[in-house]
């Protein structure tokens, strides 16, 4: 008969708070037929009585030299009395778990002059009983709480977004009769309102002009180079210690309104300090305060925000701000570097 199979329980029932009852009468029938092969085992090995079956200790289950002092037979004396009969082998010890087998009763000893013959051997130790089941493996204990979480540290402060360089990135406040936010669609709103002029380009047609309205100013359109290069200038010092690796400027006059861009890079940081502006605009700020954008900017230091510019009323000046959480600030030397650079479009009426 084969060995008994040991029992594996198939679920673990700590985490459940009603056990489904399929999962019961799995593990249950394992553990019962478990049960069942290891008393069919027992049975094959013992007898109701606690003896081994008959049949079972063979010579077979002896070794050689027992089975060679069972079978050795002393030498026949010379007819006497009859000898006593041999002590009866002891009985054999209990076996661990169920009780070992009587041992053979020695065979008894020929009949010898006087002497008397040699105690037969000592039965064989039963064999070692069936060892129990193994019990069921106890419950996983329960988790331990997890751990606080730690607090998230405090998000970094995004950097501003640059604003783009085309004409419809640059914001223009309305004023007037414009009513555009943006420099593309302020020329486009001033490009379907004029005023038609007539073929020779001398005079304007089906108006009736008012003094001084026919001006060189009004009517004129270029597109020229700032006349003096624009430059920064400190609000204490100036433009003393500049040194610059680049200097340009070009604008477009319509009428009065002028969309004029620079790009300045500095090679030397002026001697000066305080608030930074930028000079030599090609005309002069009116009443209407020109306003733009700086598109690009490099080595420039602790920048909070977007960056922007602001005319100075009745100047050819412009003042460079700097975004905050609650408004704008001044862009002063301490954000500047000595290779700091500038780019730039302000919008302005002359």
């Amino acid at each position: 008969m084969a060995n008994p199979e040991k029992p594996v329980r198939q679920y673990d029932y700590s985490g459940f708070t009603a056990v489904p009852g399929s999962f019961l009468e799995t593990d249950l029938d394992i553990i019962v037929h478990s049960i069942d092969d290891t008393i069919d085992a027992l049975a094959d090995v013992r007898r109701s009585d606690g003896a081994l079956p008959n049949g079972k200790v063979t010579p077979d289950s002896l070794s050689q030299a027992t089975r060679d002092l069972l079978a050795a037979v002393g030498p026949s004396g010379p007819e006497g009395a009859t000898g006593p009969t041999g002590i009866t082998g002891a009985t054999g010890p209990t076996g661990i778990g169920a009780t070992g087998p009587t041992g053979v009763t020695g065979a008894t000893g020929p009949t010898g002059i006087g002497a008397t013959g040699p105690t037969g051997v000592t039965g064989a130790t039963g064999p070692v009983g069936v060892t129990g089941p193994t019990g069921l493996t106890g419950a996983t204990g329960p988790t331990g709480a997890t751990g606080v979480t730690g607090a998230t540290g405090p998000t970094g402060v995004t950097g501003a977004t640059g604003p783009g360089s085309a004409a419809s990135s640059v914001t223009f406040s309305p004023t007037g009769g414009i009513a555009a936010t943006n420099v593309q669609s302020a020329i486009a709103e001033l490009d379907t309102e004029k005023q038609p002029i007539d073929a020779d380009l001398t005079s304007w047609a089906a108006v009736t002009r008012g003094a001084g309205f026919d001006t060189l100013a009004v009517r004129t359109y270029l597109e020229q180079n700032w006349a003096t290069a624009p430059e920064f200038s400190f609000a204490t010092g100036g433009t003393a210690g500049f040194v610059y690796l680049n200097r340009t400027g070009v604008y477009t006059k319509i009428g009065r309104v002028i969309v004029a861009a620079f790009d300045i890079t500095v090679s030397t940081l002026g001697s000066g300090s305080g608030a930074v502006s930028i000079l030599n605009l090609p005309g002069t700020v009116t009443g209407m305060l020109g306003s733009g954008s700086i598109s690009i900017y490099s080595n420039l230091s602790s920048i909070t925000g977007a960056l922007s510019v602001l005319g100075v009323t009745s100047s050819t000046n412009m003042q460079i701000k700097m975004g905050g959480s609650t408004g704008t600030s001044d862009l002063d030397k301490t954000n500047m570097t000595a290779t700091s650079r500038i780019v730039g479009t302000i919008v302005f009426q002359v």
